[in-house]
């Protein structure tokens, strides 16, 4: 299986406060893992690129973009409480975003199989209008949107693991019949969205499936919900291109959430995702680190996913 990877030092320059959990040591920890387990040899270097102006617009406002920029020729600043931009974030933002797309192409033309992606900032809380819970452009919905109006796909997939629900994802494809959205998440928590009734609207309606689940719950209940609504969807919504949103931070051992999952966890609903995707879309998976804040923990997850990613 060949698989696309996207590892750059350059992420490492989107700079947060002393003692933000979105820190540069994350994508350091995954980089050093993939190098050590001897995994970054085995896979295809995909070259980082900066995202154009018209593929963000696909998803986002021209009012949020100019709220980025106007920010990062202030020298960077303070969105929210949570989320910053450090001098170098928006075009770091950018770049992240323009690897999904580059990532995204890489597997749909077939120069490899599947791709991973080791980028940062994360993306998937960022709305249409807004930036928050440490995302500032939404690199999973930019990626898909692009395939779809590029004709590279008809129906995608986004599988969504990270703890926290991706509230950005959804806005951005609450209508849109294209777009399958599954995302597994502990309620309540941030961003405070994502409830079983939320499905979507008009010709949107029924292609999104929320699985909220409260602390502590069992890790088989999380996983076997979302084996079922895999199932569900191959049936019925079946998709030509996967994209996982990949968080980590639903581990025991993550400071910012209250479930149980360990590496095995999300190994099973990796390998759940994979066969949907082996049955109706040729294999074709793109997978974007979001979440996950204990550097061995997620090292660990990291690691054991880009292995069945590279399984046949």
């Amino acid at each position: 299986m060949r698989l696309g990877l996207v590892l750059s030092s350059l992420f490492e320059r989107h700079e947060m406060p002393p003692g933000h959990p979105e820190r540069s040591e994350r994508t350091r920890a995954v980089a050093n893992r993939l190098i050590e387990s001897g995994l970054a040899d085995k896979s295809i270097p995909i070259e980082s690129q900066q995202v154009t102006r018209e593929q963000m617009l696909r998803i986002h406002s021209e009012r949020h973009l100019a709220m980025l920029e106007s920010i990062h020729r202030a020298g960077g600043g303070q969105i929210d409480p949570d989320t910053h931009m450090g001098k170098h974030s928006w075009p770091i933002a950018m770049l992240a975003a323009g690897s999904a797309v580059a990532a995204a192409e890489c597997v749909a033309e077939g120069q490899v199989d599947r791709a991973f992606l080791v980028v940062r900032p994360p993306g998937h809380h960022a709305t249409p209008d807004r930036a928050m819970g440490f995302c500032l452009l939404n690199s999973v919905s930019i990626a898909a949107r692009h395939l779809l109006a590029t004709g590279r796909a008809r129906r995608v997939l986004i599988v969504d693991f990270d703890v926290h629900h991706g509230n950005g994802t959804q806005q951005a494809f609450w209508e849109d019949p294209s777009v399958v959205y599954i995302s597994t998440h502990q309620w309540p928590l941030f961003p405070g969205t994502g409830r079983r009734e939320e499905t979507g609207q008009g010709q949107g309606q029924g292609t999104i499936f929320n699985l909220p689940h409260p602390p502590n719950t069992v890790p088989s209940a999380i996983v076997e919900e979302m084996r079922a609504t895999l199932e569900r969807v191959q049936e019925t919504l079946p998709p030509d291109f996967v994209f996982i949103s990949a968080g980590f931070d639903g581990h025991r051992a993550d400071p910012l959430a209250d479930w149980r999952l360990d590496v095995g966890d999300f190994v099973a609903m990796t390998r759940d995702t994979l066969a949907l995707a082996n049955s109706t879309a040729g294999g074709r998976v793109v997978s974007l680190l979001e979440g996950g804040y204990d550097l061995d923990v997620l090292a660990d997850c990291t690691e054991a996913h880009v292995r069945e990613l590279m399984r046949d």
